[in-house]
């Protein structure tokens, strides 16, 4: 587990390496008398080769976990990823395979290694 203080509505590189870079953007609140924010990460964009993989949370009034909010990008494109049978989304970069697998109902899923995978952010899971 990692431990990310952020600023709301702001975004940081939470991992930068010559092929990989790994962002989040934090949204939260202040409460009253407070000198800093709480912090949750609403979305995280994973850049490689020349992709992008974004996987983020809808804005929403009230949190209700039953309620399926994710928002997934590939390349700036909204994808979706399955609910039943195979729940993933795939693609062939040409360099790697690329992998989104649902891992429940709601708001779950991960980036993993596809069969035929070549190095680089394969294995990266985020849960």
């Amino acid at each position: 587990m990692f431990y990310f203080h952020g600023g709301k509505g702001r975004s940081f590189a939470l991992v930068s390496d010559i092929n990989l870079q790994i962002n989040a953007h934090f949204i939260g609140n202040r409460p009253s008398g407070r000198t800093r924010d709480y912090t949750w990460v609403q979305s995280v964009t994973i850049m490689f080769d020349t992709h992008m993989l974004t996987i983020s949370a809808k804005k929403v009034a009230q949190w209700d976990e039953s309620i399926d909010v994710l928002l997934v990008k590939w390349d700036g494109q909204k994808i979706t990823v399955p609910f039943h049978g195979d729940a993933q989304w795939k693609t062939n970069t040409g360099v790697r395979l690329v992998s989104v697998e649902r891992t429940d109902d709601t708001n779950s899923v991960r980036k993993k290694p596809a069969a035929g995978a070549g190095a680089g952010v394969d294995g990266l899971a985020i849960v």
